[in-house]
């Protein structure tokens, strides 16, 4: 089974589970610096994406912008990745996979349990042809003392043989899947692969979940409080993973673990039975005519001996290993059949040694693109200044689903994955839509330093499946904000703050968001800005965030720099943009 695919982290929910939506997220680096504000305070540079209204809000010596932006971010909750690095789950699984070994291997269970049974099947010879040698010793005819004594003397080289390969292959198969030498001691390979890997399934990765998401922008942007118009090209992907582990897989593996100790012990009992049986049969063999010795040999054929626990005849205890089946106490399944390693995929027919894992890696995303040419107007209305804005937009959007099994199955399919090569276009669906944003801001104030703004994107929800059914929706999103902001002053102070309406369904395994932002921004002499800010789900708890920003601007230039940190463990999320533009 192939476990590369555990270094990335995920496993998959059903695919009944509920549609998913894409985020309320830009990565603006002015915005992200500022907890994520925007709708009533993004600068001209990502005034799209946030608000199309505030294009016709600015001062008016804002005649003209042009910009790139970019960011990404990440959150591994979980600490799967750093759980992965250190317990290695690839090598552990080849360990397991080397010790388990297919039908023809020598180093391994399969090849000791393969040697238990050709070594018995020597010693089920040697026991009948000892059987009949000794009751022509018995049956009185002398005629048939010598060749019985011959026949005697040639069995007990074939018993000696095969019983030494026997008990050679029981000593192999208990160094590798006994139990601890001592109560509580150090466990045997096979045993620390199992309940290693189990453990590591079941108490760190099992419901697991990274997500992951970026941006890429570019807008120019003219704006003015009769009619403002702005480009907007926005693409932005987000998507989380999820490992899944099936309960059947881990009772798997500890029912293998159970049933090849089940066979050590009894391997080890029956070894030293043969073992005994033996050294009666070569005392026997160097004097065939002794009764007391015939008598000795005679425990064990009729099944007089105890010392295996009551096995009964020397037969039996060589039978009883040879044709051993033991049922797994969790799964039921057959793990040892006729004293081999079963069929551990009840699915399939034949004997298939390793077990067919059902865990799964379940990898989703959604990736969505925008066209948009933006239009704004001021109005006034009751004596009040109201700006409206509309971005009407082309939309691509790229599903993407991929789910394999741990033992490096499609599990559509049953074909084995290639990881080195596997090809986007196999597990993503692409789509074309027409869609609209709207938003309204409104100053008011002394100088008009205060603004609320209000904005309502993707107006045409629509759904999108993946190609195993899962849908992604695209949903309309309402967000609102208000800001405050004084050019008067030397350091220029803005502080903004904006809050979901609506709560926003999570792409795939992250939890629903319902943001509420706060920022603030110092503007020293219009040349260097220092951003902070603070962000909280309300729809979900352990999401609190902090960030921070920096911005130099240089004449008509702008760059800068934004980045954010969950407050209570940066791996649970963290964030960071840049920005690059011009601005006159």
């Amino acid at each position: 089974m192939n476990n590369k695919i555990l270094l990335s982290a995920a496993i998959s929910a059903a695919i009944s589970a509920p549609a998913f939506a894409v985020p309320f997220q830009v990565l603006d680096a002015r915005t992200m610096g500022m907890g994520g504000t925007g709708v009533a305070s993004a600068p001209l540079s990502s005034v799209v994406p946030y608000n199309p209204a505030l294009m016709a809000t600015y001062r008016s010596d804002d005649h003209f912008s042009l910009n790139l932006r970019g960011g990404l971010y990440v959150g591994d909750s979980d600490d799967v990745l750093d759980a992965t690095d250190e317990f290695e789950p690839d090598v552990k699984a080849d360990e397991l996979n080397a010790l388990i070994g297919e039908s023809g291997c020598v180093d391994c269970v399969i090849g000791d349990l393969d040697d238990l049974t050709s070594s018995g099947a020597d010693l089920a010879t040697a026991i009948t042809d000892i059987t009949q040698a000794i009751a022509d010793l018995q049956d009185g005819n002398g005629a048939n003392d010598v060749a019985a004594a011959n026949q005697l003397n040639t069995s007990r080289t074939l018993l000696n043989n095969s019983s030494q390969a026997f008990d050679d292959a029981a000593v192999a198969l208990n160094a590798k899947a006994g139990a601890p030498d001592t109560p509580g001691g150090e466990r045997k390979p096979l045993q620390q692969s199992v309940f290693g890997l189990t453990d590591y399934l079941d108490n760190t990765v099992s419901n697991s979940r990274i997500k992951f998401g970026g941006g890429l922008g570019f807008q120019i942007a003219v704006p003015s409080k009769t009619f403002s118009f702005a480009l907007s090209l926005d693409s932005s992907i987000s998507g989380s993973g999820m490992v899944e582990v099936s309960q059947d897989d881990t009772n798997l593996l500890e029912d293998i673990a159970d049933a090849t100790g089940v066979m050590v012990t009894d391997s080890l009992a029956a070894s030293t039975d043969i073992t005994g049986f033996a050294a009666a049969v070569d005392a026997l063999a160097d004097d065939p005519n002794n009764a007391t010795l015939q008598a000795a040999v005679n425990v064990y054929i009729n099944g007089d001996d105890s010392t295996a626990g009551g096995a009964g005849s020397i037969e039996e205890t060589v039978t009883n290993i040879t044709g051993k089946t033991i049922t797994g106490t969790q799964t039921g399944i057959d793990i040892i059949e006729n004293g081999a390693l079963g069929d551990l995929d009840p699915d399939t027919a034949g004997v298939q040694e390793e077990p067919n894992l059902k865990s799964t890696i379940h990898l989703y995303g959604a990736a969505v693109s925008d066209i948009g040419i933006a239009i704004a107007r001021e109005f006034e209305i009751k004596g009040k200044k109201v700006s409206f804005g509309i971005t009407p937009k082309i939309q691509k959007i790229n599903v993407f689903e991929f789910i394999a099994e741990v033992d490096g199955q499609d599990p559509a399919t049953g074909q084995d994955i290639d990881f080195d090569n596997v090809e986007f276009d196999d597990y993503h669906k692409e789509y074309s839509a027409f869609n609209i944003d709207f938003g309204a801001a409104h100053r008011f104030g002394f100088s008009d330093r205060w603004q609320t703004g209000v904005v309502v994107k993707n107006l045409l929800g629509k759904s999108y499946k993946s190609t195993y059914g899962r849908k992604v929706d695209i949903e309309p999103q309402m967000r609102a904000g208000v800001s405050y902001e004084n050019i008067d002053w030397w350091l220029k102070p803005k502080f903004a703050a904006d809050l979901d309406i609506t709560e926003n369904k999570p792409t795939a395994f992250e939890d629903p968001t319902r943001f509420l932002a706060l920022g603030a921004e110092l503007d020293l002499f219009r040349t260097l800005q220092v951003r902070a800010g603070y962000r909280t789900n309300l729809s979900a708890g352990g999401q609190d965030i902090v960030s921070v920003g920096l911005g130099f601007s240089p004449l008509a230039i702008h760059m800068d720099l934004g980045a954010y940190m969950n407050t209570s463990d940066v791996k649970k999320e963290a964030g960071v943009a840049f920005e690059l533009g011009v601005e006159f």
